[in-house]
């Protein structure tokens, strides 16, 4: 089996990783955002996480059928780079207030 690493291929793969890790957590952070306000939690849950799953296992199809190994590998980096992304931006500020509990020693 003779691969060829093709650079156009694997920029094209990175874009394509990027705007499935978009699709992927923003689908989860906006989910996250629905299901505060549903009363059917479990089921917004469920129908995200499928929906996120199955086009991302569809993409990944296509691209395997398309494409090569490498560019899989290079759109997985691109998901990857987009998790960092969103994790950093979504994590939670901390407080710098000084705790008045009597039981915290500092």
């Amino acid at each position: 089996m003779n691969v060829e690493l093709n650079f156009p291929e694997l920029c094209v793969s990175f874009v394509i990783g990027l705007a499935l890790g978009g699709f992927f957590f923003g689908g989860l952070w906006y989910t996250i955002r629905l299901i505060q306000s549903s009363r059917r939690p479990y089921l917004v849950a469920l129908t995200s996480f499928f929906l996120r799953l199955s086009v991302l296992g569809a993409a990944f199809y296509g691209i395997v059928n398309v494409m090569n190994w490498p560019a899989v590998i290079s759109s997985v980096a691109g998901i990857i780079a987009v998790k960092i992304v969103f994790a950093s931006r979504v994590r939670p500020r901390r407080t710098r207030e000084k705790r008045t509990d009597e039981s915290y020693p500092g």
